[in-house]
């Protein structure tokens, strides 16, 4: 922005001059009389430079340049007098009422310095201004960012020690340089975690609780979360590790997360004691009920109409998803417990798949649906329970062929993967790909977990137990890999698992 000029004078045809001798150089306004000049200042966008002859009548300069002086005071002003008002002038600059005076005559190679020295020093004064401003309203941000934070840290002290979980910090060698109130409480430290190795050594002799052991577990995995449980003394703890990531970088020290599982698990032993009892007690008549239907249904019992050999398929069909359903409720609740064991051998891939198409051909001609096979890993042996993997790749198989629609195409791949959390180890991926119905986004976020089954257009209501995936899940997970799904609504689906070739004890 061009910074204006203000010359005041009672003459008019001295003002006219000023104009005419330095005007192309600089934006220039006129005043006759101080209360003319005045009434400018008020009205104009602020003059960096204000000149005022010292001789005027009514207003002297002097005078002038003090009300400027008062009002405007980032303005640079200046006096023009004569000889016999130098002491005056000098007085003025003493009070600092005005910048500098000069002499008249005052030829254009002295005004013209002298205006620019003023433009400069008005440059100074208002960026003087402008960045002490800046200053203090970079203070007043500070000091509400400082409170926002000491109230945020208050908030997050208090929830961290609230915490139901009990929470130990870890420098990088190990060290506690924290512990919560819980799990204090659960240790039974009573306050007196004095955070030095005694800490370390008390809960190890103690209480059993080997801090230096299970961070050395967690090292090994190269996982940023890693999580176990403990038995101790009839006392069951549910730990997790974690690295402390800071702007997506390890800063090298730990979390561990510790919380005291023994009721829960009591809870659940007796829940998947009442479901193993239930479940058992249901097979027995259902195996009955099964038998006499497949005697009625094969003849045995004499003839059947059309009506009676209707409603007992339709008996029968109803029997084979209970069946199902209770095998579906005893895997899982197994499974949640941690009582299924793995019976581990070592396993022909492509076998395995063969199997697998093999036993689903049926369901497929049913929809005249093609069946496809791409094997890259032919002669792969995979350590594993080959009986838990069929289930897992049945069960994604059954999925694919009740979400695709007629003369549709699934297709079961198998590729040699690596995991980067996992440098030099081997792993396979198992893809079913269907060109079926798609999954929508919300379907998506809960599809692997239990009860939980996807809406599709192929069937009025949900067919099956809906623990089908979250079974796939957490085998896949007992053998040390992960399960997934992309889907696209209309497209079709690929479920996939990996599994590392050699499983680790």
């Amino acid at each position: 922005m061009t910074q204006k000029i203000l010359f005041v004078d009672d003459d008019d045809n001295i003002l006219r001059s000023y104009k005419r001798l330095i005007g192309y150089e600089f934006a220039i306004d006129t005043a006759l009389g101080g209360r003319e000049g005045l009434e400018l200042l008020k009205k104009e966008e602020p003059y960096a430079v204000v000149i005022s002859d010292m001789r005027m009548p009514i207003m002297n300069g002097s005078e002038f340049l003090s009300r400027v002086h008062a009002e405007w005071p980032d303005t640079v002003r200046m006096l023009l007098t004569g000889q016999a008002e130098i002491d005056d002038a000098i007085a003025a600059v003493n009070k600092g009422q005005i910048f500098r005076f000069l002499t008249k005559p005052c030829p254009p190679d002295v005004l013209m310095p002298a205006i620019k020295a003023g433009l400069e020093q008005y440059r100074l004064v208002t960026s003087e201004k402008e960045l002490y401003e800046k200053v203090l309203h970079s203070n007043k941000l500070l000091k509400v960012a400082k409170d926002v934070i000491s109230k945020e840290k208050v908030k997050i002290d208090n929830l961290v020690e609230s915490m139901p979980a009990g929470i130990i910090m870890l420098d990088k060698e190990h060290k506690i340089t924290f512990l919560n109130r819980t799990a204090e409480h659960i240790f039974s430290l009573n306050g007196n975690g004095n955070l030095n190795g005694s800490t370390k050594t008390f809960l190890k002799d103690k209480r059993g609780f080997d801090l230096n052991a299970l961070v050395g577990s967690f090292q090994k995995t190269n996982k940023t979360l890693w999580s176990t449980e403990l038995n101790l003394n009839q006392v069951i703890l549910s730990v997790k590790l974690a690295n402390v990531i800071d702007k997506k970088s390890s800063t090298g020290d730990l979390l561990v997360f510790v919380q005291d599982v023994t009721k829960e698990k009591e809870a659940e032993k007796v829940k998947a004691d009442f479901v193993t009892n239930v479940s058992h007690e249901l097979r027995t008549p259902m195996t009955s009920i099964k038998n006499s239907l497949n005697i009625v249904l094969g003849g045995s019992a004499g003839q059947l109409t059309e009506n009676q050999d209707k409603f007992l398929s339709m008996a029968m069909r109803n029997i084979d998803r209970l069946s199902r359903l209770i095998n579906d409720v005893l895997d899982f609740s197994k499974l949640e417990a941690g009582a299924m064991d793995l019976n581990t051998s070592e396993l022909d891939l492509e076998t395995l798949v063969d199997g697998v198409l093999s036993t689903v051909q049926s369901q497929a001609l049913e929809k005249n649906i093609k069946l496809l096979k791409n094997v890259t890993t032919s002669g792969l042996k995979l350590t594993a329970d080959s009986d838990k993997i069929e289930q897992v790749l049945v069960n994604l198989m059954t999925n694919a062929l009740k979400f695709t629609p007629e003369s549709g195409k699934i297709t079961v791949r198998t590729e040699s993967v690596t995991q980067s959390s996992q440098a030099g180890k081997a792993y396979v991926k198992v893809s079913v790909i269907d060109t079926g119905t798609g999954i929508s986004a919300k379907d998506l976020e809960t599809l692997f977990q239990r009860f939980s089954q996807a809406e599709h257009n192929l069937s009025n209501k949900p067919d099956g137990t809906g623990l089908g995936l979250s079974i796939s899940k957490k085998i896949v997970e007992l053998h040390g890999g992960e399960i997934g799904v992309k889907s696209k609504l209309d497209v079709g689906s690929v479920f996939w698992f990996i599994l590392p070739v050699k499983m680790e004890n």
